[in-house]
């Protein structure tokens, strides 16, 4: 499916896949080699078949914890085998090599897809500094909907335990790989060590990194504490029923034809005995009259069932399908060949030579029409062709039978087995039981209920449901569309290409990029470059990182403690040696050593400190040969494009190649081609210098027209109460225009289209200055949808652009008498308008569009009442804080809202006890003021992280905006005005950095929240709010 969208992809796994890989079509890597020394998978899965499940038990559990003494130094072996494979020093093997540039190859690494068991992901994401993107099969993100699979855990856990079972399981599987991976890090990818909160899953969670779950909704749907950087895009199989053209050995379709559909039992990948299982289903067969079952050995041993398990009555009901003996019981040497006990050189030799195989017995007991002797068998042939099945549950096999409409029994061993088959009993689809519950009765009985009618019907909607979703798009094709929706192809594709009209046949996505044109400030790909040269452009080439995946320094003050540690502890350890093997004149020298040893360490660490420092903060990472990494400088002389020529190819299009690499299949470009396409690309070029050029001007015009209005004067458009212009209106034309502006309502500051050039039309109106003396300078009405109304006004103290400036509330009740009662506007306006709590609530504006002054509702203290009026906030120094450019949108705040500080947001990240940040985001045009209230629609949210606290940034839309009824959420708020939500993450990205150097991040990956969810989070914080603040003294705390 990534390939069909364009992709150039590769495989790197086991050298055991190659010919299923490559027979897709897919380049294939290997990951090991299936000789000594290299890690198969096997291994993994006997070390999860031996630990059934890790949880809270765990300590207490002596079988655990003699588990992990036991296989303790094997599991480091093995760790060893994965990530120094024999040959990876060649880049011939493994993780590393496979990802890495290879010129002859022709291939560079702008992506990684991987899962969580490949180990290896994030740190290549990091030492490449290319995008990441997790698949997998099982639920591997923290959610309170089901506990970490590989943990003990049941359906009736409590939430919280199963959010807390994956920080346990990664912290348990830290613990064991952490030295192989920071090894790894050191010694391979020259990277830092990270320390013990840093594991893969951490920095996956930290980084939201986006993931997609490759199972089906009907299943177990998304998660509602998932963010959008997660997808389940449902199974990725082709069907069932769709394998037509295997051939199945010839007493199989012999079976097949003879009787009833059989019930299938096979527990494939699945190691170690499993005798016991097999057995209980041979009872089942006796105790059901006329049961027809196909046993599958797979991968188990089963030399524990003889013949003496085969009653004479059920022999005829029984097919079994066993893999060729390991090695051939002639020559011993050889590996088996498929439907046959002996290799190929000794293929002629009587069947009673195999008479000491377990294979041979069954062949004697069952008779050769009832045995076949195959490595595997494919599940889309067999399964419609079966009544029933029962299998371990992974989520492949389950997917398939139910895909098939087939009753299933799932024996569940260990990881996310247990879920899969707890899920097909919930809807009725069948029965599980744990395999170290496994007995004759409860085997019979699951067997018994997959051949009831209600069974059957139950399979049968989960088998409509999974081709429902197939039908709508889920599968393998949903996959690459959620990669291609996760990619930022902003970052990661050439501006060139992007730009120009691409002369290539059929072929119009923009390249990948791969260098930095330093002169230009251009992202181009090799293509680009080398056309930019042939131009006679002078280009000076950087390697791009397109994905920064920086660690915090947390990791490496960690490291540097325990490293402190370790040479203390090693002064002591110094002088018991001495003194063991000299005596108490070697204990001397022991002491003398270790406290040299000792100060020697002092005195280089804050050197090695600051250097890891460096590697951190500037670590640059090239794709392609000779160029540099971990903050080393590149070398100017490397000419990327040395020997580099155009080429077409049927498989990649045009590509820029080395000479050294061409084949025959490759068309080099002639000189008129190169010459018609230098031309394009000139041109292209142009239009992106022209471009930003536009965008450089527009932003000058936007930032001049905020810079014009002065210290303490705002841009308005509605008249003052007890307040004259301090300033001359300048020409008369200008006045005129002000003075015609001035009469607009409240609530319009701008007409469209007055300044040209700048879209949504800006232009000042009436120039104010507030009073030194307390006074009203404003009063407007928010109507309410019951049809009541109040009113509410501002009342101003100081002097504007002043310490001591501020904007207080009032409020006074149409008919009243009593005058202008001072309120909070926090406290004391109501969030919601009327009883409506479905997304149309109050915002209190602070920050009016286009404006600079950082003004904000003052907490003061958390007693209630406070007036908490608009205040000015202040750097350190004591001055005015001011936003280093001008704000977008109308920004401000919801009363009655309190995100708690006590209270964690995301894993980590605590409230930043503010009231929530609302950003109205309607027409352009329309500018509010300090301190107006206005009835806004809630379309959805962004979480940032500021100050490493979580800051909740709710977008709205005016209910006065003329687009109020056609924008409901964020899909059509971009459909209306385009770029909003990536606009708003970007500013808020980077607001801090020219003041503070501080690059913000955000919660979910920068991904918004829908509506349904941003009410639910502005319910949320208006009842921690009600938890503190309410007069109510049975609601509030304070």
């Amino acid at each position: 499916a990534l390939n069909a969208q364009g992709h150039r992809s590769r495989i790197c796994t086991h050298d055991k896949f190659r010919d299923f890989v490559t027979k897709q079509g897919i380049e294939f890597f290997p990951l090991a080699l299936a000789e000594k020394g290299h890690w198969q998978p096997e291994t993994l899965m006997r070390y999860a078949e031996e630990n059934p499940g890790m949880g809270p038990d765990l300590l207490l559990s002596p079988r655990d914890l003699y588990h992990f003494m036991f296989h303790g130094p094997e599991m480091q072996h093995t760790l060893k085998e994965i990530y120094f494979p024999p040959g990876w020093e060649d880049n011939t093997v493994g993780s590393w090599a496979s990802v890495q540039s290879v010129s002859s190859m022709r291939w560079v690494t702008h992506a990684i897809i991987a899962n969580p068991p490949s180990y290896t992901h994030v740190h290549l994401a990091e030492r490449l500094g290319v995008p990441l993107q997790m698949f997998f099969t099982m639920p591997w993100t923290k959610t309170e909907a089901v506990g970490h699979p590989l943990c003990v855990n049941e359906p009736d856990t409590n939430p919280y335990w199963k959010k807390m079972s994956y920080r346990w399981m990664e912290q348990i599987q830290w613990r064991g790989v952490a030295s192989a991976v920071n090894k790894f890090r050191r010694k391979v990818l020259h990277l830092p060590s990270i320390g013990m909160w840093h594991g893969a899953g951490s920095l996956i969670d930290k980084w939201g990194v986006p993931f997609a779950y490759c199972f089906a909704k009907t299943l177990l749907p998304k998660p509602a504490d998932w963010g959008p950087n997660i997808d389940i895009t449902g199974f990725c199989f082709g069907g069932c029923g769709e394998n037509t053209t295997y051939v199945p050995p010839p007493q199989l379709a012999e079976f097949l034809d003879a009787g009833s559909p059989p019930f299938y039992v096979g527990f494939g990948s699945i190691s170690g005995d499993l005798s016991p299982i097999y057995r209980a289903v041979l009872s089942a067969v006796k105790t059901i009259p006329e049961l027809r079952v196909i046993l599958h050995k797979g991968w188990c041993d089963l030399s524990g069932i003889t013949k003496d398990d085969f009653p004479e009555e059920i022999r005829e009901r029984i097919f079994l399908i066993a893999p060729p003996p390991a090695k051939c019981p002639v020559c011993k040497e050889k590996v088996a060949e498929p439907r046959s006990f002996f290799c190929e050189d000794c293929a002629t030799s009587d069947p009673s030579a195999a008479a000491t195989t377990w294979e041979y017995e069954m062949v004697e007991t069952l008779g050769f029409s009832h045995v076949a002797l195959l490595p595997g068998i494919p599940h889309d042939w067999l399964f419609p062709r079966c009544c029933a099945c029962m299998h371990h549950g992974g989520a492949g096999t389950t997917a398939m039978g139910l895909d098939c409409g087939l009753p299933t029994t799932v024996v569940a061993f260990f990881g996310d087995q247990p879920l899969w088959g707890g899920l097909v009993e919930v809807r009725g689809g069948g029965k599980m039981v744990l395999s170290r519950h496994v007995c004759d009765d409860n085997i019979t009985e699951a067997m018994k209920y997959c051949l009831s009618p209600a069974a059957k019907e139950a399979a049968m909607e989960l088998k409509k449901g999974l081709a429902n979703e197939r039908a709508a798009g889920q599968g393998a094709e949903a996959g690459a569309a959620a990669f291609d929706h996760q990619l930022p192809l902003e970052l990661v594709t050439c501006k060139v290409c992007s730009m120009r009209d691409r002369h290539e046949a059929g072929d119009t996505r923009p390249r990948a990029a791969e260098f930095t044109e330093v002169n230009k400030d251009l992202r181009i790909c090799p293509v680009c470059a080398l056309l930019m040269q042939k131009a006679g452009e002078s280009i000076s080439l950087e390697p791009l990182r397109t994905a920064d995946w920086s660690r915090t320094r947390g990791g490496i003050l960690y490291v540097h403690f325990i490293r402190w540690l370790k040479s203390f502890v090693k002064l002591f350890r110094r002088m018991v040696q001495g003194g063991q093997e000299g005596g108490l004149c070697g204990f001397f020298i022991g002491v003398v050593v270790g406290i040299f040893e000792f100060l020697v360490f002092v005195v280089v660490a804050p050197f090695i400190f600051i250097r890891d420092l460096f590697r951190v903060a500037t670590q640059i990472v090239v794709p392609a040969n000779g160029r540099s990494h971990c903050g080393y400088k590149i070398d100017p002389s490397i000419d990327f494009l040395k020997d580099m020529v155009l080429v077409s190819s049927p498989a990649h299009g045009l590509t820029a190649v080395n000479v050294s690499t061409l084949t025959d299949k490759d068309y080099i470009l002639t000189e008129e081609e190169v010459e018609e396409l230098e031309s394009v690309t000139r041109q292209a070029v142009g239009k992106v210098l022209e471009r930003r050029k536009e965008v450089e001007a527009l932003t000058k015009a936007v930032c001049s027209l905020i810079e014009m209005r002065g210290v303490g004067m705002e841009l308005t458009a509605d008249r003052t109460v007890n307040e004259a212009p301090e300033t001359s209106y300048g020409t008369t034309a200008e006045k005129e225009e002000r003075e015609e502006l001035a009469e607009l309502p409240g609530d319009v500051a701008f007409d469209e289209g007055t300044i040209s050039g700048l879209g949504g039309g800006i232009v000042a109106s009436g120039w104010v200055r507030s009073a030194p003396r307390k006074a009203l300078e404003s009063v407007w009405s928010t109507e309410e949808r019951n049809g009541s109304s109040e009113e509410f006004g501002i009342i101003s103290v100081g002097q504007a652009g002043t310490t001591s400036y501020e904007l207080e509330c009032c409020t006074h009740v149409l008919g009243s008498s009593s005058g202008c009662q001072p309120i909070s506007f926090w406290h004391d306006v109501p969030l919601y308008v009327g009883e409506d709590e479905e997304g149309l609530i109050r915002m209190v504006v602070e920050i009016p569009r286009f404006t600079r002054a950082k003004m904000e509702i003052n907490r003061e203290s958390y007693k209630y009442p406070a007036m908490n009026p608009i205040r000015q906030d202040l750097f350190k120094d004591g001055s005015l804080r001011e936003y280093p450019g001008a704000i977008y949108w109308n920004y401000g705040a919801a009363p009655q809202t309190f995100e708690d500080p006590s209270v964690e947001e995301e894993p980590g990240l605590y409230g930043d006890g503010d009231p929530l940040d609302l950003i109205e985001v309607g027409r352009p045009a329309v500018r509010y003021r300090t301190g107006q209230i206005i009835n806004v629609k809630i379309l959805g949210a962004i979480g940032l992280v500021d100050g490493g606290e979580a800051d909740w940034k709710i977008i709205v839309i005016s209910t006065d905006d003329p687009l109020f009824e056609q924008i409901n959420d964020i899909t059509e708020l971009e459909a209306s005005y385009p770029n909003t939500v990536s606009g708003i993450r970007e500013w808020f990205r980077w607001y801090k950095y020219p003041s503070h150097g501080v690059i913000n991040s955000f919660m979910h990956g920068g991904q918004p929240l829908n509506r349904r969810k941003a009410i639910s989070l502005v319910a949320r914080t208006h009842a921690m709010w009600k938890r503190r603040f309410s007069p109510d003294p049975e609601l509030s705390e304070v």
